[in-house]
């Protein structure tokens, strides 16, 4: 019986390896995209006016990555950044219910002077 044990400890401990190479992955910028487009909308463009710009990020992104990821992009200060988690609606299809993707909205306010190009 504690054969079994310890073998689903050592695949655990494996587990757990492989999530921490994959996010430090993550955190330099190799294996994924972390700003995937801005996002253009009525609420984004009113933001733009106080220097607040609105971009969707990949989902696994935090604010430390983001932030660093639009200063190198855009060549900007970033006073802050605020994420919204948006939740994917289910959908009707031929009488079958799927779900559309979860995705993440970045808030980022910049200096007062400094602007973005978004398109």
């Amino acid at each position: 019986m504690s054969f079994f044990k310890k073998s689903t400890i050592k695949k655990e401990a494996a587990d757990n390896i492989s999530k921490k190479q994959g996010s430090i992955a993550a955190r330099k910028g190799l294996s994924i995209k972390l700003i995937k487009h801005p996002h253009l909308s009525e609420k984004a463009h009113n933001l733009m006016e106080n220097n607040k710009y609105v971009f969707v990020v990949d989902v696994s992104a935090n604010k430390s990555l983001v932030k660093r990821e639009i200063e190198n992009k855009y060549h900007v200060s970033v006073l802050s950044v605020n994420m919204i988690l948006n939740k994917g609606k289910i959908k009707m299809w031929r009488n079958k219910a799927s779900r559309r993707e979860n995705f993440k909205k970045a808030i980022i306010a910049i200096k007062q002077g400094q602007k973005i190009e978004t398109s």
